[in-house]
């Protein structure tokens, strides 16, 4: 099985201190499950790159590639390793998240078990005026989801819903996932998350661990608590 860890940024130098920089590839670096290649992409002019020479027993990709948007740049990618490259899976991240070191092995479980699109539990978590605060997020609250149709319903709510910054970057998925939906995707990421899950050829699942820690701060350009406290 084919599978693949992406990265795309733009203007890192002016969205992101070095000490989260830092602290992203180090959980990146500190995986348990170690077997896949990385793409980085990034959609600005900078050539800048997190991960050269980090890795020397990974395959590497790099890709220096103007784009206008975080979701054209993503479009690319996907079209990329699942179409040409031929990945079978994807994994999700992003510079501001800073993951257990179980996540890619525990995701990868419920890929080898049979499913296409696999998200977690996570921690919302903030650096406001010299304090920390962080907030854990139970994705399914107590809830019981009685049968396949109610799970899919939820969980398409569950990212297009505005009052949790559902972070994209726990998900990871499969080439089917991405051969179900639409190719030419011109619409942001949630909306293209909540197509998948609605296809009911595609088995999703959560992992109850509390699997990656999402930064929030206010060059976020999905962050929609601002400059309140979490």
């Amino acid at each position: 099985m084919k599978v693949c860890c992406i990265i795309y940024h733009s203007n890192i130098s002016k969205k992101y201190k070095k000490q989260w920089i830092i602290e992203f590839v180090k959980s990146i670096y500190e995986q348990t499950y170690t077997n896949f290649d990385i793409l980085e992409c990034c959609y600005d002019n900078s050539n800048m790159s997190l991960f050269k020479n980090i890795f020397e027993d990974k395959k590497y990709i790099f890709i220096n590639k103007k784009f206008s948007n975080n979701f054209q740049c993503q479009n690319y990618i996907f079209e990329k390793i699942f179409k040409k490259l031929d990945y079978d899976v994807c994994i999700n991240t992003n510079i501001d998240d800073i993951y257990d070191k179980t996540r890619f092995e525990k995701q990868m479980n419920k890929i080898k078990e049979g499913c296409d699109l696999v998200t977690s539990n996570y921690t919302i978590f903030q650096e406001y005026d010299n304090n920390k605060y962080e907030r854990n997020i139970d994705i399914l609250n107590g809830k019981k989801l009685e049968n396949d149709y109610d799970k899919r319903l939820f969980f398409t709510k569950l990212v297009l819903e505005k009052k949790v910054n559902y972070p994209f970057s726990s998900t990871l998925f499969t080439k089917k996932c991405w051969n179900e939906s639409n190719k030419k995707i011109e619409y942001p990421e949630n909306l293209y998350l909540s197509k998948s899950i609605l296809k009911n050829k595609i088995k999703i699942d959560i992992c109850t661990d509390f699997l990656l820690k999402h930064r929030i701060h206010h060059n976020q350009y999905s962050n929609i608590y601002k400059d309140k406290i979490i």
